[in-house]
């Protein structure tokens, strides 16, 4: 499977472990072009989604009405730790399969599944700065196919 590919979309789930805590979400993960990703999260219990968007090297938080520089978050949980120290470029490559370019991080794609024409990642599991990220994906679509 291409790990560059331009546009495609993810669903699924995630769960972020940062020392003795845990949190997980759902997640939609929209790449419309290799600078843009928007990715929606939502908590079991939220009552309103956490958007992540990327454009090229700007990446911002959206939570209901607040917006803010995804870097300005507070790393006070799993979740915004692990968003705030890891390298936006390349989450969408990992997710595809990709190996870690960075050393501080670790890339290891435990299943795979049918996602015509390619077979594509059905868990990725990603680890550095003393964080563990699983993400399993339930739902790959790919647009334009080749």
């Amino acid at each position: 499977m291409p790990t560059d590919l331009p546009r495609w979309s993810a669903k699924g789930k995630v769960s972020f472990a940062l020392k003795e805590e845990t949190e997980t979400a759902r997640f939609q993960w929209r790449r419309t072009d290799s600078e843009t990703d928007a990715i929606t999260l939502s908590g079991p219990f939220s009552l309103r989604n956490q958007i992540i968007e990327r454009s090229d090297d700007t990446v911002l938080w959206r939570d209901g009405e607040q917006v803010q520089l995804l870097s300005q978050l507070t790393p006070d949980s799993p979740v915004t730790a692990a968003l705030v120290s890891l390298p936006h470029k390349s989450m969408g490559s990992w997710l595809l399969g990709a190996s870690a370019d960075e050393q501080d991080w670790q890339v290891d794609v435990t299943a795979w599944q049918a996602a015509p024409p390619w077979s594509a990642p059905a868990k990725v599991t990603i680890r550095g700065a003393g964080m563990e990220i699983k993400v399993i994906i339930s739902q790959w679509e790919f647009s334009p196919l080749p």
